[in-house]
């Protein structure tokens, strides 16, 4: 079956369901709506030496004969959520690859000026907790990255020179309560 329709007779079919669109949406009458939005704060999480930067270079030093080489740093966790985790990434070396040596994998400690001290391992997560501030406002705490290592053996003169090596840490909050 075919069903031939000449353009006037289409065009008064589309006019009309026009119309019948038109009536079923009108609106009769002045209402109001009240739209209400609700601004949230992002949390915030930052971590610095203190001083709004990071370190680039840490030095260890040696500070009496036949001690460990160490070195202590400062690091300033600004958080909305006051727990947060860190993560060693890596096994702390120091090497002399002119030399062929290398120190005794690093010890690697967090710890707060209240007391909290952790051992960090290789990929293992290590929880911390801000001070306690007044509801709204966000937690600062200030931590001590603290790495020590022994030098290779041997004398003076086999085993200066200069040492190169890498920590990678992750700071993370927690989830928020």
């Amino acid at each position: 079956m075919v069903v031939k329709m000449s353009f006037n007779k289409l065009a008064l079919l589309l006019i009309f369901i026009s119309f019948i669109s038109q009536a079923e949406v009108t609106i009769h009458g002045n209402k109001s709506i009240e739209i209400i939005g609700e601004v949230v704060e992002e949390d915030n999480f930052e971590v610095t030496d203190g001083n709004g930067g990071w370190y680039n270079e840490l030095e260890l030093k040696q500070q009496e004969i036949n001690s460990p080489y160490q070195v202590d740093a400062r690091v300033h966790v600004l958080s909305t959520n006051p727990n947060f985790m860190v993560t060693l990434q890596n096994i702390v070396v120091l090497r002399n690859d002119s030399k062929g040596l290398s120190f005794a994998p690093a010890e690697v400690i967090f710890s707060s000026i209240q007391g909290e001290t952790k051992k960090l391992k290789p990929m293992e997560s290590q929880s911390f907790t801000n001070p306690d501030v007044p509801v709204g406002a966000d937690s600062e705490g200030e931590y001590t990255l603290s790495i020590s290592a022994n030098a290779p053996i041997g004398s003076n003169q086999d085993i200066s020179g200069a040492y190169v090596g890498e920590i990678a840490l992750i700071f993370e909050p927690s989830a928020s309560d």
